[in-house]
Parts: structure tokens; C-alpha cells; sequence
């Protein structure tokens, strides 16, 4: 039985593969294994609340087998059910196993108790001080919390502790940075120099404040100490900086190498602001006059969208945004909404598929090169979509998200569900979504190409390359829910 699954897997006929195990589950005809397979099936073709079902069948015959208990954990927790108790019985039978610490503290946080997170997480971190994933999740939940001076105060006794680890350096170190803490990034970078910690990583991260921090004076000799270094995050900053000071041909050179090796969907909308300055016709070939946005209605009844508004509120328990998100005035959900099991989130993601699909159906011809039309569409056109991620951001007044693009996406989104009163505004453009918006720190003083009123129950799907940002309004709420749409497989 599973001989023929895996033949099916392996000619590509995944859907058929599980239709195929799900008929003899449901008739229970299925060994441990092929049960396994089934719910590992499921979970990566995104029917995660399925997977549960399979998950916990199979644990109820092996309840001491940690990976199929790891495995019902992780399924319960992103489909939204309780998962704490799911992962205790995993440390329990498994006291180090460290993914397993994590999930608990994320299942406890999600299930309404962010404060016994993280006592678990410093009890842990007390014995294992080693622990970058769990310095990293205690501050993430410190910092949504609204401590945002000591929420980073565990990852300097634990460096103190381990001067070599490299993770939590380099965590420490990029959360000193989307912080905005300038002169304690620098410190720390001063001080792995002077003892000479990772001499490649600190010449990297003094280029990156510079730039940042417009240290124009000492730069020149900072990137020529890494001119042997191959880095993506040491280009992205170099580029930052030649367009900062209006080198664009040599922004344009280490972006156009960066995509030829990798990480092109972080370099191209860099490139897309720079062909925009020069007037190049690859500004053109690459945003179509911003033909590639569209404002689609999902067809949600006013009724789904008061279930959906309702669901979503639910979530919103934070104080604060993200530390690396785009929102400013707001929060940010955390887990991805559409492996969720609530039956709304479900029609949700069915209806916006069928919108996904729509919109593909309807871009200009393929394009081999192009980042956005250069993908394969067959699955899509069948309504076979991925999401390689769905969140909410709700916003009050003044509320906003600045310019950014979505790197991990092809196709990003807004779908508005609440919006403020545009007739009370005093600003014409207030709350508006728009695109073309390079990041001020720039200084590149480009207006936005195209500006979008929202449309409650209308969805604006566009290029995940694309720069967008929102405009703060006076007054009133404004819900939306936001998903990237990943990238078919060549």
C-alpha cells in the first residue's frame, strides 16, 4: 500500500497519493507508516487540520513515539488548537529536546499565558544558556509585550557566557539593529573586534551601521577591509549605501551579481528604484506600469466578513508590532492564518485561490526572467495555490506600514475587512495603500507610482518585489488581511 503511494508521490501525483491513503485510513486498512505518511502529505499541501486528525490517530496506538507526538504538536498548534499539553507529554518523555521547549512556550503564549512562557523560557535558559532560539523567542514575546528596553537583557549574560557562539551573535546583533539601538550595535561590534570574535562577521556588521548611520567618513575603509568577503547581507548594505549616495551604476553592478547568484527577490526591488532613477527600460519590463496591481473583489458576504473580523480581533493580543515587521500604530498576528481550522479561514483562503487564480489568468505572457512572470502557471490556473504565509495587521489611528516588499513571496496581497471613514479624513490620500514608495532612508525623494483607495471585501494582489507602503489616517480602524502566494516550482 505504501509502495503504491510512494510511486504516486514520485510521479508527481501528490493529491492523488493522499486521496488514495485517505480512503484506506478512513476504513482503517493503514499500517503506522503509511498513517505517518498520510499526515506528513497533508501537512505539506497545507491541509493542516486534516494532518491533525491522522496525527493523533497514530499516537493513540504509539504514545511514546516522540516524533509522531512532535509531529501531532506542530500540526495543532499552526491549525490553531491547543498544543501546550501535546508538546509537555513530548519533554516529558524527551527532556532536551529542544524544538519541543520552543513549541511549548509558543502553545502556551498563543493559548493566552505569554507570562508562564516565559518563566519556561528562563527556567531553560538558566541551565541551557546556549539556547539562541530561546533567547530569540523571549524577546520576541517581551517585546510584543511592550518591554522594549530590557527585552534583550538574556542575550548579553549568555554571550558573556558562550563569546563563541555564533548564533546568538549574530541574533544579538541584528536585534540591536531593527531596534534602531545604533550605539549599542556598535559597541558590541567594537568589542567582538578588540577580542577578536568572527573578524569576517564584525567587518560585515561595521559596513551595515555605517551605511545605516551615515558614517561617511570612515565607510571607504570599512568596505575595503571586506572586499574579499562574499555576503548577502554585506551587498545589501552596500547597495543601500551607493544609492544613499547616488553611485547607482555601482548599486545597480553588485545588485545585478547578487541576482545571478541568489537572493534575487531581495535585490531586485532595489534594482527596480534604481532602473526608475536612471530612466532605464528595465524599469518598464519589470513593473509594467504598474499593470501588475490589481483590486479584485473576493466575494465574502457581509456576514463572513463580521465572522472574519470577529476571528481576527480574537488574535490581535499583543501591544506592539513585530520588531522586523512593516507596521507602525498596530499589531501583526503571528502564525500563518490559513492553516488555521476555524471553517471562516478556511472559506477565506478557497475564495482567494480562486482570485489568485483569476489574476494569473490574466497577466501579460511568460517571461523567463521576470521575477513575477517567469513562473510556471498551470497549477495555479487549477487553483492549486500555496501560501508561503497569511497574517492580519490591525492598525488605529495614525496607524501605517512603512515602505517594504515581501522577498519570501510572488505574489503579496491586501484584503481589506475594515476601513476608517475616508470622507472624515482630512487628508485627500489618507489611509490609501500605494506603491513605487522607496524607503526614505534613501534619500531618493520618489513619489509613489500608483496610489490605491481600499475597497472593503476587495482584495489588491501585486508583485511581492513591489515597493508598498499605507498611508496614516486621522481616525477609525483598519483590518486587513495579508497573505504571500509562493512561487510555483519550475
Amino acid at each position: 500500500m505504501i509502495t503504491h503511494a510512494n510511486t504516486l508521490i514520485a510521479n508527481g501525483d501528490i493529491e492523488q497519493a493522499i486521496t488514495f491513503l485517505d480512503s484506506h485510513f478512513a476504513s482503517n486498512e493503514l499500517d503506522h507508516e503509511a498513517c505517518l505518511l498520510l499526515g506528513k502529505l497533508l501537512f505539506e499541501q497545507q491541509q493542516v487540520p486534516e494532518s491533525v486528525t491522522v496525527f493523533k490517530a497514530v499516537s493513540a496506538t504509539l504514545p511514546d513515539r516522540v516524533d509522531v507526538l512532535f509531529a501531532l504538536a506542530q500540526s495543532q498548534f499552526l491549525a490553531g488548537y491547543h498544543a501546550s499539553q501535546t508538546f509537555q507529554n513530548i519533554i516529558s518523555l524527551a527532556p532536551e529536546h529542544r524544538q519541543a521547549w520552543h513549541g511549548y512556550a509558543l502553545a502556551v503564549a498563543s493559548e493566552g499565558n505569554s507570562e508562564q512562557a516565559e518563566k519556561f523560557l528562563c527556567s531553560q535558559l538558566n541551565t541551557y544558556s546556549d539556547w539562541a532560539d530561546g533567547h530569540k523567542l523571549l524577546s520576541t514575546l517581551r517585546y510584543l509585550r511592550g518591554d522594549h528596553d530590557s527585552f534583550l537583557v538574556t542575550y548579553q549574560d549568555a554571550i558573556k557566557q558562550h563569546p563563541g557562539h555564533i548564533a546568538l551573535n549574530q541574533n544579538y546583533f541584528n536585534l540591536l539593529l531593527q531596534n534602531k539601538q545604533w550605539d549599542d550595535a556598535r559597541s558590541f561590534i567594537d568589542q567582538l573586534e578588540r577580542d577578536n570574535t568572527f573578524p569576517e562577521f564584525s567587518a560585515i556588521a561595521k559596513v551595515i551601521i555605517a551605511t545605516e548611520t551615515e558614517q561617511t567618513k570612515s565607510i571607504s575603509t570599512l568596505i575595503q577591509a571586506t572586499q574579499n568577503i562574499d555576503d548577502t547581507a554585506l551587498d545589501l548594505a552596500l547597495v543601500r549605501y551607493h544609492i544613499k549616495n547616488g553611485d547607482l551604476h555601482q548599486a545597480e553592478s553588485i545588485a545585478m551579481q547578487r541576482v545571478a547568484k541568489s537572493s534575487a527577490l531581495v535585490f531586485i526591488p532595489y534594482l527596480s528604484l534604481i532602473w526608475r532613477v536612471t530612466k532605464s527600460p528595465y524599469y518598464t519590463w519589470l513593473e509594467h506600469n504598474d499593470g501588475l496591481i490589481k483590486s479584485l473583489p473576493v466575494g465574502l458576504s457581509s456576514n463572513e466578513i463580521d465572522e472574519l473580523k470577529q476571528e481576527l480581533n480574537k488574535l490581535h493580543t499583543s501591544k506592539s508590532p513585530f520588531i522586523e515587521q512593516s507596521v507602525r500604530g498596530g499589531t501583526q498576528t503571528d502564525q500563518h492564518l490559513f492553516l488555521r481550522h476555524e471553517p471562516i479561514f478556511r472559506t477565506l483562503r478557497d475564495k482567494l485561490k480562486r482570485v489568485v487564480k483569476d489574476y494569473v489568468s490574466t497577466l501579460p505572457a511568460g517571461d523567463a526572467t521576470h521575477p513575477l512572470l517567469g513562473k510556471p502557471r498551470a497549477a495555479t490556473l487549477q487553483e492549486q495555490v500555496k501560501f508561503s504565509g497569511s497574517w492580519s495587521v490591525k492598525l488605529g489611528a495614525q496607524g501605517h506600514n512603512v515602505s517594504h516588499t515581501h522577498p519570501k513571496g510572488w505574489i503579496s496581497s491586501a484584503l481589506h475587512l475594515q476601513l476608517p471613514d475616508f470622507d472624515n479624513e482630512q487628508q485627500s490620500d489618507a489611509g490609501y495603500i500605494q506603491f513605487g514608495t522607496p524607503p526614505p532612508e534613501l534619500k531618493l525623494n520618489l513619489k509613489p507610482t500608483l496610489q490605491l483607495k481600499p475597497k472593503v471585501g476587495n482584495v489588491v494582489l501585486f508583485p511581492s518585489t513591489a515597493w508598498h507602503s499605507t498611508v496614516p489616517f486621522d481616525d477609525g480602524e483598519r483590518l486587513v488581511v495579508a497573505f504571500d502566494v509562493q512561487a510555483p516550482r519550475v
